[in-house]
């Protein structure tokens, strides 16, 4: 979560992902309001300011999911090797 390169995976074997996800930001938001250090699990640290764009990202990419669109996501280049897991993501959130 809050990566700058990897957009978000949900488990597709799981139901419920997109919500379980929104829901995860949503406590981290009320924790990244008093860090000055993120360490994501993958990417980049973020420091200070750069961890409110971090989570906005995160909140685009799955409210985007929602609304049945296609994230407009700087982590969705034409040569992500995650393109697959994007594809997932929208299978899930589609409810297919």
């Amino acid at each position: 979560m809050l990566s700058d390169l990897l957009i978000p995976l949900l488990d597709s074997r799981r139901p419920g992902q997109v919500s379980a996800y929104q829901s995860a930001l949503d406590r981290l938001g009320e924790a990244a309001r008093h860090v000055n250090v993120l360490v994501p699990g993958h990417g980049a640290v973020a420091e200070g300011p750069e961890v409110a764009p971090r989570l906005a990202a995160d909140h685009a990419y799955i409210d985007a999911l929602r609304r049945g669109g296609e994230p407009a996501d700087a982590r969705l280049g034409p040569d992500a090797p995650w393109l697959p897991a994007h594809q997932s993501n929208l299978e899930q959130a589609r409810g297919r």
